[in-house]
């Protein structure tokens, strides 16, 4: 959840929406394990580093947002007390670069997205280094909830890949995820351009049960398992979401 999603949200305990659940186990096997520093750029409410934390994925982590503030930070380390991740408001030239980092749905919210991309790849990442990109997919599906959200833009794999390829990143792999979204999004943009309804909140202050959230993030990793299989033989189907797992390349 970003910042702007977080000052929505009626109370700290709100029920994780499933896509959020699911997307964190998207990310937590695409980035794999055993990495000495991760560092997410973008961090929002810092949910995503958190969950990567208690599972071991790094040893050390940086949790990075402009959004920060003095009282935020201090609220994320209470909740998170106990786990090795630290908070900033900007990136510094001055921390130690880390060998994993990941700009989960955050360039679209950027006019200059190179830039962004750009600066996260020199100041943030480490030669060899992996760097793990989300982005929502096809302009086309632009909608209120794009605006919601403050998006500037959707992509496609190939424009994501260009992107990556344009700041001398290689790829290692890139594809879509969760097919099974793409139906009901469709159905909603039909909805709000006809003028039958208007979005005034995204998965903030989600309200479905904890078995009903359960199934439907089960039913999401699943989507993404059976994509992703598909697209290391040259398949992509199309998705909601879209990746982009790269390497820096030596200086």
């Amino acid at each position: 959840m970003d910042i702007t999603e977080l000052s929505r949200t009626t109370s700290a305990q709100s029920l994780r929406h499933p896509w959020e659940t699911a997307r964190v186990r998207v990310i937590r096997f695409l980035l794999g394990k055993n990495h000495q520093h991760l560092t997410d750029v973008g961090a929002g409410d810092a949910f995503v580093i958190e969950t990567l934390a208690q599972a071991g994925v790094a040893n050390r982590y940086t949790a990075i947002d402009t959004a920060y503030t003095p009282q935020l930070i201090q609220q994320l380390q209470q909740r998170i007390a106990g786990l090795p991740v630290d908070f900033l408001q900007t990136a510094s030239s001055a921390q130690p670069q880390s060998d994993a980092a990941m700009l989960a749905d955050v360039i679209e919210h950027c006019e200059d997205d190179a830039a962004v991309l750009n600066d996260t790849v020199q100041t943030v990442l480490q030669p060899g280094g992996t760097l793990l990109i989300t982005v929502p997919a096809f302009q086309g599906l632009f909608s209120q909830h794009d605006q919601l959200l403050l998006h500037y833009r959707r992509y496609t794999r190939k424009q994501l890949v260009k992107l990556c390829r344009e700041q001398n990143l290689e790829v290692i792999s890139s594809g879509y995820f969760f097919f099974a979204l793409l139906p009901p999004r469709l159905i909603r943009l039909l909805g709000e351009k006809a003028g039958w309804w208007k979005t005034t909140q995204s998965i903030d202050n989600w309200k479905g049960s904890p078995l009903f959230s359960r199934i439907i993030s089960s039913i999401l990793w699943f989507d993404f398992r059976v994509s992703h299989a598909f697209s290391r033989i040259g398949i992509h189907f199309p998705g909601l979401s879209c990746y982009c797992l790269c390497k820096k390349r030596p200086s």
